[in-house]
């Protein structure tokens, strides 16, 4: 009998966050962020990125979940918060970003998501989306959803 041995969400994610590390240049941290001294997946000079990876097709995005990894990365040394998703096991890759921190992102080149909910679902596509949250006030969040790829050559560029 030959036992095929089946990849577990604890194994994908070691594996998702060792690949983001190498390609931002930075490091794992330990028990993916679970101690108190040390948070997120990844870290490196200027970023703090929560690594989140499904089989799915879709990835829904809460915003308490967007506001914890902010305040995290605020309180560790202000570095930019960073959420990478991996859908489909990884075929489909993106980086949610807060608007105000991606530059690149010029009027007209993206989908509009409003949403008046606390939450989004991230959707495996090949666009470019700007998700803005709206409360009773107004909005008060806007991030950018954009191929893993498109994060890493703007980086690249030193922005």
């Amino acid at each position: 009998m030959i036992l095929i041995a089946r990849k577990s969400a604890k194994f994908n994610s070691k594996k998702q966050e060792k690949r983001v590390a190498k390609e931002i240049d930075g490091k794992t941290t330990l028990n993916s962020g679970a101690l108190y001294f040390q948070k997120g997946d990844v870290r490196n000079e200027k970023y703090l990125i929560e690594c989140k990876t499904t089989k799915k097709a879709f990835y829904t995005m809460e915003v308490d979940v967007w506001e914890k990894i902010e305040r995290e990365a605020v309180s560790d040394g202000l570095r930019i918060p960073i959420m990478q998703v991996d859908l489909l096991d990884g075929k489909q890759r993106y980086a949610v970003i807060e608007h105000a921190d991606y530059k690149e992102l010029k009027e007209g080149t993206y989908k509009d998501i409003i949403t008046f909910a606390k939450s989004f679902r991230l959707k495996a596509q090949d666009e470019i989306s700007l998700v803005k949250f709206y409360d009773a006030y107004g909005a008060y969040l806007s991030l950018c959803v954009i191929p893993w790829s498109d994060f890493i050559d703007f980086i690249e560029k030193g922005e």
